[in-house]
Parts: C-alpha cells; sequence; structure tokens
C-alpha cells in the first residue's frame, strides 16, 4: 500500500492533472458521516482535517489510510480483527501532535 501511495505521489501511475482532478477533487459536494468526507475517485476528502481518507474490510480484516494531499504524511493501519475502532485510532495517532484532534 506505501509503494502504491508513493507511485501516485510520483505521477508513475497517474499525471499530475489527472491526480489532481479527479483524485484529490471531491467529486460532489456531499460531506458523509460514517466516511468521514467528501468522495474524490479512490478516496474521501475530510475538509475538516484537510486529509484524504480510505478505509476497508473484509472477513474480519480492517484498513484504515490517511494521508495529507502532497501525500508526504501517510498513515496506514492493517489489521486483523474487526472489533478494533480503527477511524479513532488513525486519528489518534496521524493528529498526535496537533491541537485539533478530531
Amino acid at each position: 500500500m506505501l509503494k502504491l501511495l508513493f507511485a501516485i505521489k510520483g505521477n508513475k501511475l497517474i499525471s499530475e492533472k489527472s491526480k489532481t482532478q479527479y483524485l484529490l477533487k471531491p467529486q460532489v459536494n456531499e460531506y458523509i458521516d460514517w466516511l468521514s468526507g467528501k468522495p474524490t475517485i479512490g478516496f474521501y476528502f475530510d475538509d475538516k482535517a484537510n486529509v484524504y481518507r480510505r478505509s476497508g474490510n473484509i472477513d474480519g480484516f480492517n484498513a484504515e489510510i490517511i494521508v495529507n494531499k502532497d501525500f508526504n504524511k501517510i498513515l496506514i493501519i492493517l489489521c486483523n480483527t474487526d472489533s478494533a475502532d480503527l477511524q479513532n485510532l488513525a486519528n489518534t495517532i496521524y493528529f498526535k501532535n496537533e491541537k485539533n484532534l478530531k
């Protein structure tokens, strides 16, 4: 996952123009509470925290990604249980040194 995000950062998979137009730009101006953001193609833009989020789960496994728009601050959590509150854990870690902890 980290290599994928680095490839996106370095424009190796898509151009800077496509990244800005589709991946980083919300496609609708609708904040979805349970996803904590406005949908882009691939992420959810959390304009309250100014970060991009992606989460997912399957058969007891969960993942949470938070990244800034420059892809130079990245948090990836992979968890093999479905009982953890990954969004809360991710926020606590990612925003640890910031005053506006969600």
